[in-house]
């Protein structure tokens, strides 16, 4: 017999309310269900495929190994987001293993004794305007995805070893990226929605960059997560076409499908959310 949760039988549930956003924690906007470590964790159920995401994740970002670039696959409504969530309360240094049913065991079976708290970038692409700078509260006018992940993990000294590629739209290659990843360690970046903010990319003098900076980025940031031994990357599988031209909507429209990662990087490991 399952014993439903209070809110479901009071009839106080609303599926809107219990519909991830990672973009709404990020920014403290979310509700406790999703918003409150603990009490997410008290919601959530270790399925097979998340507690083989959360082991992989505490030994990479303990350098005992694990993948450095995980893709989550699942379709619409299966968890992805969920999945996100529970990295970025799990290293955010809020959470005791004592409190959270299963924890301990996936700890110990990671070999570990505690769980690293990390640097975090969250990545949002329906949230974030590539033709819109985001002011930060020192002053900082941050333009592009290597600017706002770099400010995230290490403020303003973090935005700095990127800030002349994020004013000119250019990005950055992947020693600039493992100098940031190695400087800030453990860091773990979570990306969302990403084909979203490429599809946004249709003018030549975009704050974000050029449809084809972006992918160089993208490619540039799995490599630099390869070879920073406490990074982990996790992105939403998703997949795009391009046809023609260098930029979507400059003779390049984006279409389904074709892989997420530009071609000839390769996925270290896909987990269902």
């Amino acid at each position: 017999m399952v014993t439903p949760h209070a809110d479901v039988a009071s009839g106080r549930f609303t599926e809107a309310e219990f519909a991830a956003d990672l973009a709404e924690v990020l920014q403290g906007e979310a509700s406790p269900e999703y918003g409150d470590p603990l009490e997410f964790f008290r919601r959530t159920h270790f399925t097979g495929g998340l507690r083989q995401l959360l082991l992989n994740a505490l030994r990479r970002l303990s350098g005992e190994g694990g993948d450095p670039v995980v893709e989550l696959q699942t379709a619409f409504g299966g968890g992805k987001t969920h999945s996100m969530l529970a990295l970025y309360h799990l290293f955010g240094g809020r959470v005791d293993p004592h409190e959270v049913p299963g924890l301990e065991e996936v700890l110990k079976e990671a070999g570990l004794a505690r769980v690293p708290t990390a640097r975090r970038a969250v990545l949002v692409g329906t949230a974030l305007d590539p033709a819109k700078p985001r002011s930060k509260p020192e002053g900082l006018l941050v333009h592009t995805l290597w600017g706002e992940m770099a400010y995230q993990l290490g403020g303003v000294e973090g935005y700095r070893l990127v800030e002349e590629g994020d004013r000119r739209g250019v990005a950055p290659g992947s020693d600039t990226l493992k100098e940031l990843f190695d400087r800030f360690a453990p860091a773990l970046i979570l990306m969302d929605e990403w084909v979203a903010y490429l599809r946004n990319l249709h003018g030549e003098d975009l704050p974000a960059g050029t449809f084809d900076q972006n992918l160089t980025f993208a490619q540039a940031l799995t490599e630099a997560a390869k070879r920073s031994r406490r990074t982990l990357l996790v992105a939403l599988h998703a997949r795009l076409r391009r046809r023609g031209g260098g930029r979507a909507g400059a003779g390049g429209p984006l279409q389904a499908p074709e892989r997420f990662w530009p071609a000839g990087v390769r996925v270290a490991a896909r987990h269902p959310g």
